[in-house]
């Protein structure tokens, strides 16, 4: 087969491979780090390079012939509900060399992959025994607003991640602060790889004999090229004179070109664009300056330090790492006044500049590029050792949950597993709930998470699942539940791993039911079967749920990788428990067990028990549309699971209308938009039983209501 978007190289086939992958390659930072680490390991591998975005041919030019590079254009496509199975489709539709198995690569390596569900994906799912990410930006920053399956896929990659590479250390922290999973992957610092110093007498020729400044820059808002000119306005106003020079380019070029004419700045303010060679440039200038609102770690101060000359930079990742104030230069905040007194100091004091240059001639040069390189090698040739992590996570989450809260808690960490953690996830409660959490924080195995502001229940859970959850299982327990057998986890590890070699994706126990309202009410929810466990399909799970009712959110213990490539808790509905187990479920096996986990208390002010009406059908039908979903993937149900269905829909309906409208109905349209429900859910419920009964209930009621109002009782005198 023909492959129109692919470049060969024709290399011996006797080195490993290396497939470098990028969300895009054009002229900016990520994409030159890849180039020049491509460069680097060229001698001493085959290198592959994946482009799952948007390509500058002039950047693509640059590309050793060596490498063999896949465009795939057709991975811009905005992603579905499950992106891993979406980039597995459309690998299939395109078998590029790079997605086959016979194309055994030693490692992969990510660069700039936050903010592509495509380059992640397939970061996540072409194997290699060592995967690398570069952390380069600040892209993290933002992934909480991100849409669930750019999330998804995001999630799929960190899990993959051997290491992680970051530009800086004040990078990797940072983002571990928006991104908790950062943290729970081995982390080291690798600056960007920079050119050799080169030839010494080539240099340009800069205009006059004052000072010459030197920025480069891509050209736009967040790197303040607008600001820098305005800055020297000003100070060419205060009687300072020298030349401030620009290379780069970007979108600001011509509104650039157009102030620095109205400002009348022209033979003061030079932007040169692109420049082949910035060494030159940098050997032969008497500063450099960069004040950009955002960066990684510059390479660009990188290579001016190489060249001895004192920087400038504003408060940016990396900056305090290579910059020493008065030593090297100056770190400065982002304040103009500020900015505009140390350029104002630095270009108008020749001594000054003279004596940082001393200094950065006697020091030991901010980077060794050939040691990185070799580092980098070694972290290639073999991964690291995982880091400790507990074996599970319970995570409780909360709001407004003061009466109950420390029950839950003293049951989680009175399980006997020995590698466990418990996670309150505070969703910004207005009572005691967090002061009451907080007393068990001297417990190492307990961490409590506030929210800031409250995201509701189902994203509670979803970060909780994505972003606070270290353990490979994990098991949800509400703030008003408790687990009552301390041997539960351990236990259900035990019967995991006797089917060592099935891809289990949950095990499930039942609970006790309690009512707060009614203390002889003490009901057990269990699988229905004789047998101490059960290794069910999808399939033959569904079917078990819908025929027995069996189902516990509170018994569950899922694995967290499995939960996350599907997608875990992104419906916003109250059953999203229910949603994303049943679509869990398709994905491998379930090992239902025969015992009890805890107990589900019912108060009334239970989230499943407060489903307002015009929600209660899409709460209803999540089994029929995960049935559904089987069918389409071609999986072969058992005849009498539509019968099934209909008696489990039934009875969740009968449940939820007798928590709402049976006891608010008061007018006849009440009754109608009951039967409008039913309808949306299927049709056929109208002619079961017990869905009948309820409706005449109804009935009876509105009669009562219409005929027999109850009159308010008069005040005693």
């Amino acid at each position: 087969m023909d492959f129109p978007h692919a470049r060969r190289a024709m290399t011996p086939a006797s080195r490993s491979r290396l497939l470098f992958i990028a969300k895009e390659f054009s002229f900016g930072g990520g994409s030159m780090l890849c180039l020049r680490h491509i460069e680097r390991l060229l001698p001493h591998h085959d290198i592959d390079l994946l482009l799952a975005g948007p390509v500058d041919p002039a950047m693509l030019a640059k590309l050793p012939k060596e490498v063999t590079c896949f465009l795939a254009p057709w991975l811009q496509v905005n992603p579905g509900p499950d992106p891993l199975r979406q980039f597995d489709e459309l690998a299939r539709a395109y078998p590029f060399p790079c997605f086959s198995p016979e194309r055994r690569y030693q490692a992969l390596l990510g660069t700039s992959l936050p903010g592509s569900w495509a380059a992640c994906a397939a970061f996540a799912r072409i194997p290699a025994p060592t995967k690398l990410l570069f952390l380069i930006d600040e892209a993290l920053r933002h992934q909480h607003i991100w849409p669930v399956a750019h999330q998804t896929a995001l999630d799929a990659a960190f899990l993959a991640c051997h290491r992680v590479l970051s530009v800086s250390h004040s990078l990797s922290q940072a983002m571990a602060a928006f991104y908790p999973p950062l943290a729970t992957v081995p982390t080291e610092v690798l600056r960007p790889p920079i050119d050799p110093p080169g030839d010494p007498s080539a240099s340009p020729a800069w205009p006059g004999h004052r000072p010459a400044l030197l920025t480069v820059s891509r050209l736009c808002p967040t790197k303040q090229i607008g600001l820098c000119l305005r800055i020297h306005h000003q100070l060419k106003a205060r009687g300072l004179s020298f030349s401030w020079h620009i290379i780069g380019k970007g979108p600001e070029a011509a509104s650039l070109r157009a102030e620095i004419e109205q400002l009348g700045m022209q033979d003061d303010f030079f932007l040169h664009g692109p420049v082949r060679d910035v060494r030159p440039w940098m050997r032969s200038c008497d500063a450099f300056a960069l004040f950009s609102l955002s960066e990684g770690c510059p390479t660009v101060l990188l290579e001016a330090l190489q060249a001895g000359r004192p920087v400038l930079s504003t408060e940016v990742h990396g900056a305090r790492e290579l910059i020493t104030d008065g030593h090297n230069g100056w770190v400065v905040p982002h304040d103009e006044t500020v900015i505009a007194d140390a350029v104002a100091r630095l270009m108008g004091d020749a001594a000054l500049r003279e004596s940082l240059a001393t200094h950065i001639a006697q020091s030991p040069s901010p980077v060794d590029s050939s040691a990185d390189a070799a580092r980098l090698r070694s972290w290639i040739a073999a991964p690291p050792p995982p880091l400790p992590a507990p074996e599970v996570s319970i995570l409780i989450p909360a709001c407004n949950s003061a009466a109950f809260i420390e029950k839950a808690i003293a049951s989680a960490l009175a399980q006997d597993h020995p590698s466990l953690e418990v996670v309150v996830l505070d969703d910004a409660s207005t009572d005691a709930t967090p002061s009451l959490a907080s007393r068990w924080e001297h417990d190492p195995r307990f961490r409590l998470v506030r929210r800031p502001r409250n995201l509701g229940r189902t994203a509670n859970y979803r970060d909780g699942l994505r972003c606070q959850a270290r353990g490979t299982w994990v098991l949800v327990l509400d703030a008003d539940d408790t687990l009552d057998d301390p041997a539960f986890i351990r236990l259900a590890l035990e019967a995991i791993r006797r089917h060592s070699g099935r891809h289990i994706v949950f095990a499930q126990a039942g609970h006790r039911v309690i009512d707060l309202r009614n203390p002889e009410l003490n009901v057990p929810v269990l699988p229905g079967f004789p047998e101490p466990e059960r290794l069910c399909s999808g399939p033959d799970y569904l079917q078990l749920v819908c025929r027995t009712g069996f189902f516990s959110h509170l018994g569950t213990l899922t694995h967290r990788p499995s939960a996350l490539e599907a997608g875990f808790y992104t419906a916003p509905i109250s059953a999203t428990d229910s949603e994303s187990l049943l679509r869990l479920a398709l994905e491998g096996e379930v090992l239902v067990l025969n015992t009890l986990a805890g107990t589900w208390v019912h108060h009334g002010g239970n989230a499943s028990h407060q489903v307002p009406l015009e929600h209660i059908a899409e709460n209803t039908r999540v089994f029929r549309q995960v049935l559904q979903l089987a069918r389409d993937r071609g999986l072969v149900l058992p005849d009498s699971i539509e019968a099934d269905l209909l008696c489990r829909e039934c009875r969740s309906l009968q449940c939820l209308f007798r928590q709402s409208i049976g006891k608010s109905a008061r007018r006849l349209r009440d009754f109608l938009f009951m039967i409008r429900i039913i309808c949306q859910v299927h049709p056929r419920l109208l002619t079961h039983g017990p869905m009948l009964q309820i409706a005449a209930q109804i009935l009876l009621r509105l009669a009562r209501h219409r005929f027999f109002p109850q009159r308010p009782t008069p005040a005693s005198p």
